[in-house]
């Protein structure tokens, strides 16, 4: 455990130090990029040399080596899978490589979104919803890298209207659907909402804070858990494996203390959002992804049930912490709110041992 609440701890201060210091000291400091590109380097390797670690990672190694359900999973991973075993390479080879992939498209995606956030964006990605969620899905954190890539590449067209960045956006999801069928949920809000912006039909902030006060107390006191059932089985059309476990009913139904603190955070959040820097449609876009995320929490509970949707959702809102730094007093407000969001969202998964990740068996 000491190493992943160091690494939280290490992280934690140089996104403080991010905020800190002159924007263009960060820009061209090559004390942040050296740091930035070595914490980057170790999470990849520590990552792709877990070994067992993580509860679904034996699991994974015995399908490689027996072929026992292999068919049951997405052609991406397949095919990649092929490709080493026809090579003789081992399993830890291929889990190896798949860790590595995940951790640089994902910090590609910083980059390119906002070098002079790139240390909070790494922070939502060290959270358990992506990078310790990596450790147990193999396939799911491959493709929210290539999902989140993706949104930053499509997001960038609202400036240049490039028809190759549409393009290679379009190539990064089709990437992850291959590597994970359920990012389908998370490309599709993408695309309704760049359409949306594109379009300038965006839905006012304040609609949407209102409907989260009136919503939230009256999806906690009525969970729709009934209702939900219809967009799983249409979701199942695409391929989604996963709807049997997403399946809620009144006996299943769980909101646990986390969930109602995750739901909390996320509330303050939306609501002290107000002068959000305006940017192609940004604001509405995060308070949109912050009602979405409380939706979730609200109608599946917060045990697995919300997670394996969570996991997608949570990611992209770091696409908007570049954009709130330098703005007013409210958007700090908001990053501390994050902040606390991730540390509490860190702090469960080493209470709780989310997703078997202690202890790590890299170094045997």
């Amino acid at each position: 455990m000491l190493i992943y609440v160091t690494l939280f701890l290490l992280i934690s201060l140089f996104t403080l130090m991010e905020i800190v210091v002159d924007k263009s000291a960060r820009r061209t400091s090559s004390f942040f990029n050296i740091n930035f590109f070595s914490i980057t380097l170790f999470l990849a390797f520590f990552l792709g040399n877990r070994k067992l670690t993580g509860s679904d990672s034996p699991a994974y190694e015995y399908i490689y080596e027996t072929g026992v359900g292999f068919d049951r999973l997405e052609n991406g991973y397949k095919w990649v899978s092929l490709v080493f075993q026809s090579h003789n390479y081992s399993f830890w080879a291929l889990q190896l490589f798949l860790g590595i992939l995940t951790v640089l498209i994902a910090s590609v995606a910083f980059i390119l979104w906002d070098t002079n956030s790139k240390f909070f964006q790494l922070l939502v990605f060290y959270s358990p919803f992506w990078y310790f969620m990596s450790f147990n899905g193999m396939r799911q954190g491959v493709a929210t890298s290539f999902v989140y890539l993706g949104t930053v590449i499509l997001w960038k067209t609202c400036q240049t209207n490039s028809w190759i960045k549409k393009i290679i956006a379009f190539l990064c999801f089709i990437v992850a659907y291959n590597f994970h069928h359920m990012a389908i949920t998370i490309i599709f809000f993408v695309f309704v909402i760049w359409i949306l912006n594109t379009m300038r039909i965006i839905v006012s902030g304040k609609v949407i804070k209102v409907l989260a006060v009136f919503l939230v107390p009256t999806l906690l006191l009525v969970p729709p858990i009934y209702s939900i059932q219809y967009a799983l089985d249409f979701l199942s059309k695409f391929g989604l494996n996963y709807t049997s476990l997403l399946s809620v009913n009144g006996s299943s139904y769980e909101m646990a203390g986390k969930g109602l603190l995750f739901i909390l955070l996320l509330l303050g959040t939306l609501l002290f959002s107000k002068n959000i820097y305006k940017y192609v449609g940004l604001s509405n876009y995060f308070q949109i992804s912050i009602f979405m995320l409380m939706l979730l929490l609200l109608i599946f509970g917060s045990g697995m049930n919300a997670m394996r949707v969570f996991d997608y959702f949570l990611p992209v809102l770091s696409l908007f912490v570049g954009k709130l730094m330098k703005e007013s007093e409210s958007n700090i407000i908001i990053i501390g709110i994050l902040y606390v969001f991730m540390a509490t969202a860190f702090a469960f998964t080493m209470i709780q041992n989310t997703h078997q990740i202690i202890p790590y068996l890299g170094w045997s």
